[in-house]
């Protein structure tokens, strides 16, 4: 399976983020290597996703 873009996919899953029935949650978006983002999550307590920034 390979990627594609697909505007009207995202722009179903975007009604209900809209309409306050899917809450997307982030931790945080940080530039850390990846070896930085894992060490936290194996610490514990983050909730949601954390972002890798370039």
């Amino acid at each position: 399976m390979e990627p594609a873009a697909d505007g009207d996919g995202l722009g179903e899953l975007v009604k209900p983020v809209d309409a306050g029935l899917l809450t997307p949650r982030g931790h945080a978006r940080t530039p850390w290597r990846a070896t930085d983002a894992y060490g936290r999550l194996a610490e514990g307590g983050v909730r949601g996703r954390l972002v890798l920034a370039p």
